[in-house]
């Protein structure tokens, strides 16, 4: 484990499950630092999951933004709604723009890899995304390379990574999308 092992994962209302709850429960147990950071919808102490799990938020993305040097990597779970209301979020721009300018590792899965592309760091590179032609279709139009549009969870093509940016397939490889982390935050 090297000695740089704080995560940062952001969320909001409708985060995807499984990609979350994998990813932090595998990388924790790996010894790595996470905090999360919610979008919080006004007048609620509290967002809810794709699956309707309702987590109590201590810390939010507006209250992470002057701590984000305290962390060495961004990790963003897919589900449409998460990821709708955090491309709504300067908030979210903020984080992005840190994580970049700072050549910090960032890990995408399944529809958060559109947050990167829309803000141009996927231009000319590999990724992936959930296989729809909606989400692919805007990692194309801003640059992104994808491999195989047909990917399938059992594939090898599952998780691409391209220098610090890594991005994952669906809910179906979340497990797989987090061992790979494991190594890629290493």
């Amino acid at each position: 484990m090297s000695k740089n092992n704080h995560i940062l994962i952001i969320a909001a209302d409708g985060y995807e499950d499984l990609e979350f709850t994998a990813s932090f429960d595998i990388l924790q147990r790996w010894g790595f630092n996470i905090d999360v950071a919610y979008l919080l919808q006004k007048d609620k102490d509290h967002v809810t999951s794709a699956c309707g799990l309702n987590i109590i938020v201590k810390e939010t993305l507006n209250s992470i933004i002057p701590k984000l040097d305290n962390y060495d990597y961004l990790m963003i779970p897919g589900g449409d709604g998460n990821v709708t209301r955090l491309d709504n979020s300067e908030d979210t721009s903020k984080i992005l723009a840190h994580f970049i300018s700072k050549n910090k590792k960032i890990a995408a899965i399944c529809a958060a890899p559109t947050l990167l592309a829309k803000r141009g760091y996927l231009k000319g590179k590999y990724a992936i995304c959930y296989p729809n032609k909606k989400y692919q279709s805007i990692l194309i139009a801003n640059g992104a390379k994808i491999k195989n549009l047909n990917c399938k969870a059992e594939q090898d093509c599952s998780t691409i990574i391209d220098g610090n940016i890594i991005t994952g397939l669906d809910f179906r490889t979340a497990v797989k999308f987090a061992d790979n982390l494991v190594k890629f935050f290493n």
